[in-house]
């Protein structure tokens, strides 16, 4: 799996760069099994927001994943950088079993 990704509006430190690469991995070996031929690509995008509603830093993180015969979009806000990036993990996990689960489905039928 190609991964590429860029920080805006805030500096992407090694320690913000490490965990989010940790992170990844883990989406990574779930797409193994939909992904035998490494096409899938992940362009990913962490930065700051301001809202006007919200006081202090907001973070988001955002990725489009793309694997064969199917896109996937997942965006999450939060106050720290780290729990923007774990909240983007899970959902996108989430997103993944269920397509996974579908196709399985799909198959037995």
């Amino acid at each position: 799996m190609h991964i590429s990704y860029k920080a805006t509006h805030f500096d992407m430190t090694p320690s913000v760069q490490e965990y989010f690469e940790k992170k990844v991995e883990g989406v990574a070996k779930l797409l193994e099994h939909l992904d035998s031929d490494g096409s899938a690509k992940m362009e990913v995008e962490l930065s700051r927001t301001t809202s006007h509603h919200r006081k202090g830093d907001v973070f988001r993180a955002e990725a489009h994943l793309t694997i064969p015969k199917k896109t996937f979009y997942v965006s999450e806000e939060r106050d720290d950088m780290y729990a923007a990036i774990d909240a983007l993990k899970d959902t996108l996990h989430t997103s993944i079993e269920r397509y996974k689960d579908f196709m399985v489905g799909s198959r037995k039928a």
